[in-house]
């Protein structure tokens, strides 16, 4: 519609809107404070975001006739790009996910999150920007005139960085929709570069299969002897089962064997604090060992971890386990029922969690939440994406928080280069305001813009290296 109204005023004898209405809608729409402030206005966050961009486009496509349009156009296809992406992969995995009305049901989320929301450094950025240009402004227009001071202060509107970061965004936004998974919240992707803890709950990351992690010798049996018995026995699907063998020797729970003599108590009590389940070896009634049983973890949590290292976040394990698989990590936190309440204190603390796991409750009450789940188990819907068991997924978005600091570094300096450029550009400064186009004040010029939304890219080349999204 921006478009087409600016063709029309091309073609016909109309005298557009000030040059300063196009600038000023822009301003309001990069403006953390103003936004908030629409958004009160409107019906939430979301309605702000499709009708912000709209009034703008117009604003811009009436008041300069088309020239701040191009890069709006390139960022609304890319947007559009990323939500056909998103509803084909809905559409593909809502059969799956959705198989009746069990599996679409939910209590509500309503926890408050601790603390006042985190501030993120763009918008501080942001504010400080435009608050300096308008000080230049106002400096400006004693000696300029109210319409030369005013074309100042909005020469600094800082566009670059919100390109940049929508930039990269949408890139990952696709290559994540094509991977089959399902953002619910797209916003989440653009919150990225606030992340600075990571939280893997050791219960999302668990696989199917079992592997014995400790053993306990009983009676002065030989280990070679009871090792090989125990791995001839067990049974990485079922270590909960007794399992025996033609020469007397069975494997399972200690409370399902008939045992005469050491029962191995003190032992199975050590051995659980750190693993899953605890079996016992015997060769008839007799104990000849005691074995700590743990779940393996998924394929694809080493390289987890490794991308949270690389991301510079901290690393935090959710484990009730003392003797966890998991050792490189900064902190471990409570897991399972006290997950939210683990999730909550880091928050008051002062960290922006992102938090992979399960825990719907946990999930709906981090900064950004990856839900995990295994097929035929509920989705995890209070999460903002849902990766299934797709770990590789999780690892690229893990890698986007450090990329995503990355492009904010690279596309900030922008804007104050291209405001000097703008305010000094001859046409500027020569022409009659209102004449011609290098006298309309706007925005941050779109060359700026555009070399920032390119920084963020599908060629984003950053310390935090991540699969290169297509």
């Amino acid at each position: 519609m921006g478009l087409l109204i600016s063709a029309v005023t091309r073609l016909a004898p109309w005298t557009p809107l000030p040059a300063e209405v196009g600038a000023l809608a822009t301003a309001v729409q990069l403006h953390p404070k103003l936004r908030r402030l629409v958004e009160q206005g409107l019906r939430g966050r979301e309605q702000a975001e499709s009708v912000l961009p709209v009034v703008s486009a117009l604003a811009q496509g009436v008041a300069t006739r088309g020239g701040g349009l191009v890069l709006d156009v390139a960022e609304r296809w890319s947007q559009w790009r990323e939500a056909d992406a998103d509803r084909a992969a809905w559409a593909a995995a809502e059969p799956r996910l959705v198989r009746g009305p069990d599996d679409a049901a939910a209590d509500p989320i309503a926890v408050p999150r601790p603390g006042p929301p985190h501030r993120d450094v763009l918008a501080r950025y942001t504010e400080r920007a435009m608050a300096v240009a308008v000080a230049c402004g106002a400096a400006a227009t004693p000696y300029a005139g109210p319409r030369r001071g005013l074309a100042v202060a909005l020469a600094g509107e800082p566009k670059a960085p919100d390109a940049g970061r929508e930039g990269f965004a949408t890139t990952l936004g696709r290559y994540l929709a094509r991977r089959g998974a399902i953002a619910m919240d797209r916003g989440a992707l653009r919150r990225l570069g606030q992340v600075d803890t990571v939280v893997l709950d050791e219960d999302a990351l668990r696989g199917d299969r079992y592997e014995p992690a400790d053993l306990v010798l009983v009676n002065g049996t030989e280990l070679e002897a009871v090792a090989e018995r125990l791995y001839e026995l067990f049974h990485p699907t079922e270590p909960d089962r007794p399992h025996r063998d033609a020469d007397g020797w069975v494997l399972g729970p200690l409370e399902d064997l008939d045992l005469t003599g050491r029962t191995g108590r003190q032992a199975a009590a050590r051995l659980r604090r750190s693993s899953d389940h605890v079996l016992g070896l015997a060769r008839g009634r007799r104990l000849q060992a005691v074995a700590g049983v743990v779940a393996q973890t998924m394929p694809g949590t080493q390289a987890l971890t490794a991308a949270v290292r690389r991301s510079g976040a901290r690393l935090v394990l959710a484990s009730d386990h003392t003797g966890s698989a998991f050792g490189f990590v900064d902190a471990v936190v409570h897991t399972g029922r006290r997950l939210l309440t683990s999730v909550c204190d880091l928050q008051a603390d002062g960290a922006v969690v992102l938090l992979v796991s399960g825990n719907r409750a946990a999930l709906g009450a981090s900064d950004c939440g990856i839900g995990v789940h295994r097929d035929g188990d509920r989705p995890a819907w209070g999460a903002d994406v849902l990766v299934g068991t797709d770990l590789e997924a999780v690892t690229v978005i893990v890698d986007g928080v450090g990329v995503a600091r990355c492009v904010a570094t690279r596309t900030a300096p922008c804007s104050p280069r291209a405001a000097a450029v703008s305010v000094r550009s001859p046409r500027c400064r020569h022409r009659p305001p209102g004449r011609a186009h290098g006298g309309r004040p706007r925005a941050t010029p779109p060359g700026a813009s555009r070399s920032a939304s390119a920084c963020g890219g599908p060629g984003t080349c950053c310390p935090a290296r991540s699969p290169r999204p297509s």
